[in-house]
């Protein structure tokens, strides 16, 4: 028995009593159930807290008899009603579909009706409330939207659920793979991470799917689906089906970053492959910036080829930098928190000509400190901070256009490099 579910009063129940209709609470909300036990087990199907589907599933009940059916695919269990001398057999699935969204049944036979989430399946329950069933050939929208930049007009594709929201580039083929069904599923958040994954179906068999958080998802597009796109036709489709063979060519180990800690974001920019060693010694070091200090970070793409460009600010002072590689881009981050012992004890002092002189905060003494525990933005903090990254973005990335001469090389501290190089390399931070 599930601890998730707690079966209420019994409103009716078949003449055999082999078939019951129960209010029930599944994980703290109000469902209705039909339920039935077999060989001491008992099989569980939800369905939405709504009279009137309650009165339509009692009504067919009353007319038609129901049987129960073991999926030998390991793919749970299935209700069905009965053929009669006037109605047509069909599931519970497919006749709960069509009463959700005001379908004749003869128009919801023949769906590929797929559930959500499917862990309850080994505790014999089957969710089948609205909010968890989709029609795996069609399409959905629900978790996803679009929005565009109220000043450049840039779209962006912002999913949710529940209280995580992410947020990407918009375009046609990304909505169009995201939004159907036969392709990806729903994205949901993940319990153990906390972020939004998705389920990939790249193949038409048992095991022709894969579960992927929805960043890496994003990032293998932007890698890969450049080789298909000149096709006439059927890009997407060849672009999924590779997606296992597209992960062996990113190689084992290799995490998606997020360059400034936010994990929301999952823009081209934001987003690069990296080991997961170094994406885990980096932490969260670029959100933690603060005081005086600023620091935006965006990849830069050429094809093959990457760069790390920083937009490195104190006092609203903007100056450029590029790292060529992420360990570069580690050691950036290391030495600006001190981390690495380069600049670990520094001590910025301001000597005015009378004698006096104050301290002014170094990037480590200034940083927020690092929680793991803050609450997850809400919609309204998310898209203004999306709209101000997106400037800066675009600011950064026509810099480097226009004026590449401006961004000096980060030099790794950790290779030799005369005592006079090193100064001025950080006296251009601070």
């Amino acid at each position: 028995m599930n601890d998730d579910l707690e079966i209420l009063e019994a409103l009716f129940q078949t003449k055999t009593g082999a078939y019951r209709v129960c209010t029930a609470m599944y994980k703290n909300e109000p469902c209705y159930c039909v339920t039935h036990i077999r060989d001491s087990d008992q099989y569980t199907v939800l369905f939405e807290y709504d009279k009137e589907i309650l009165k339509a599933v009692i009504q067919r009940l009353k007319r038609t008899k129901m049987t129960m059916d073991n999926k030998k695919s390991g793919s749970g269990f299935i209700f069905k009603f009965h053929k009669t001398s006037h109605e047509a057999a069909l599931s519970l699935r497919t006749f709960l579909w069509a009463k959700y969204n005001n379908l004749p049944l003869k128009k919801a036979k023949g769906l590929n009706l797929e559930l959500s989430d499917k862990s309850s399946f080994s505790s014999g329950i089957m969710d089948m409330r609205k909010a968890n069933i989709y029609d795996a050939g069609g399409t959905s929208t629900s978790g996803i939207s679009v929005i565009s930049h109220p000043e450049t007009g840039n779209e962006f594709i912002v999913a949710h659920d529940r209280d995580r929201i992410e947020c990407m580039d918009y375009s046609p083929e990304l909505y169009q793979m995201l939004t159907t069904r036969r392709i990806c599923g729903k994205p949901q958040k993940c319990p153990d991470n906390g972020r939004l994954c998705v389920r990939i179906h790249f193949a038409q068999c048992k095991d022709g799917w894969t579960i992927k958080n929805l960043s890496r998802f994003i990032l293998l597009y932007h890698s890969y689906f450049g080789r298909y796109a000149n096709y006439k036709s059927g890009a997407v489709t060849r672009f999924i089906h590779n997606i296992p063979s597209l992960e062996n060519e990113v190689g084992t180990g290799k995490h998606c970053a997020h360059l400034n800690a936010q994990s929301w974001n999952d823009c081209k920019e934001n987003l690069l492959f990296m080991d997961d060693d170094f994406n885990q010694k980096m932490s969260n070091y670029a959100s933690r910036i603060s005081g005086a200090f600023e620091m935006l970070p965006i990849v830069w793409r050429s094809g093959n080829d990457y760069r790390i460009l920083i937009e490195w600010s104190k006092n609203g002072e903007h100056r450029y930098l590029v790292c060529n590689c992420v360990e570069d881009y580690l050691d950036f981050q290391e030495t600006v928190f001190g981390v690495n012992g380069k600049i670990g004890n520094l001590q910025i002092n301001l000597f005015y000509r009378d004698g006096r002189f104050r301290q002014e905060p170094t990037p480590k003494q200034s940083a927020k400190p690092r929680c793991n525990t803050e609450p997850p933005p809400d919609m309204d903090t998310i898209l203004s901070e999306l709209q101000e990254w997106s400037n800066g973005k675009d600011r950064i990335l026509q810099k480097y256009q226009e004026s590449p001469e401006c961004f000096w090389v980060w030099r790794n501290t950790q290779n030799p490099m005369a005592i006079d190089v090193f100064v001025r390399q950080i006296l251009r931070m601070l």
